[in-house]
């Protein structure tokens, strides 16, 4: 089991295993930017795997729909039927939000991650999340701490854009 989660962190680029022949043959194992930026902020190995799309072009809507898809936010949120209204109308509002759903007002909210690509810029205007106060907690904690880890990786790969602006 443990060989197992040590080859698939390995695969992902987390960690760096190699073979100490001063040590008889056994592991070495250390841990690559990737597996220490996911230890030091408790960020789910899936989500890391996304890092590395980002480009030092990203633009703010590809850094807010990679935070979205993240398994912390867009995994971890529930789209409720009585969800929809509310998130339709956030964004449809040109005042509430800069960057609609699939890029069209007309779009319909219709997974956990186009929620949670709302409610981030929602929140991040500064707007109260009135009527998901479930989400507001899950937003602020896991949240702050995917995006920590995303600006410090986006600095240590040497990326210029919205993240290190």
């Amino acid at each position: 089991l443990c060989a197992n989660k040590l080859r698939e962190l390995a695969d992902s680029g987390m960690i760096e295993m190699t073979d100490d022949p001063a040590r008889g043959g056994a592991a070495r194992v250390r841990p690559r930017n990737l597996g220490y930026l996911m230890a030091r902020f408790c960020v789910e190995m899936e989500t890391m795997t996304l890092f590395p799309q980002l480009s030092a072009t990203a633009s703010l809507p590809d850094v807010l729909s990679l935070l979205s898809t993240s398994k912390e936010l867009g995994g971890g949120l529930a789209l409720r039927t009585i969800d929809k209204k509310p998130l339709a109308a956030i964004n449809a509002s040109e005042e509430k939000i800069r960057f609609p759903i699939d890029g069209s007002r007309k779009s319909k909210c219709k997974t956990p991650a186009s929620k949670a690509f709302l409610l981030l810029q929602l929140r991040a205007s500064g707007a109260p999340l009135e009527g998901f106060d479930d989400t507001r907690i899950l937003m602020q904690e896991k949240g702050c701490r995917v995006l920590r880890a995303m600006i410090e990786y986006a600095e240590s790969a040497g990326l210029s854009g919205p993240l290190c602006a």
